[in-house]
């Protein structure tokens, strides 16, 4: 328990236990293995106070900044509450992180796996959105195994024609160094 806490990060976890949405401008996959950890705390010591922690993120991620595909950041970072419609006007270059959507679906299945009835039906159709919108969606059909790191969210966007939010390079490299097993 000792070594498991010096992984916390209180900026994190002290508003979510007071039921505090401060995602906003956080670095989304540096968050998420945070609150996976905090759902494996639970799942090794049985400390409900950790399980709490994930499912209230899981549930605020859900309901204020997941995109129909199951991607919940832009770029690498959540947005403010309730905005991604801004975000998806056609012409517009928004992007979702690939990680951050499959470190979210490890999450909401850990989660499904100690839920109670009432939280089924929520992580298995996360799982499921995510599953075939986000994951599905990244593969390069020409390429098999080549997954892309930017899936596009814009109108009228190819997978193809996307930037890197902060470089400007394009799908290309990323794909070649983004392989996934």
């Amino acid at each position: 328990r000792t070594t498991a806490s010096l992984f916390d990060r209180p900026c994190l976890l002290g508003p979510l236990a007071a039921g505090q949405d401060t995602l906003a401008h956080m670095h989304a996959n540096t968050q998420l293995p945070v609150l996976a950890g905090a759902n494996a705390r639970f799942e090794a010591t049985g400390d409900v106070r950790f399980r709490r922690l994930a499912a209230f993120f899981v549930e605020l991620l859900l309901r204020t900044r997941t995109f129909a595909t199951g991607g919940s950041s832009v770029g690498e970072y959540w947005v403010d509450a309730h905005r991604l419609g801004e975000l998806v006007a056609p012409g517009e270059g928004t992007t979702q992180e690939s990680c951050s959507t499959h470190n979210m679906m490890r999450l909401a299945r850990g989660l499904l796996l100690t839920s109670v009835p009432a939280e089924i039906e929520q992580y298995a159709s996360y799982h499921e959105r995510a599953l075939f919108n986000s994951v599905l969606g990244t593969q390069r059909g020409d390429k098999p195994g080549e997954m892309l790191y930017w899936l596009p969210l814009g109108a009228g966007v190819s997978k193809m024609d996307v930037k890197h939010p902060t470089r400007g390079d394009g799908q290309e490299d990323g794909a070649r160094t983004t392989r996934r097993a």
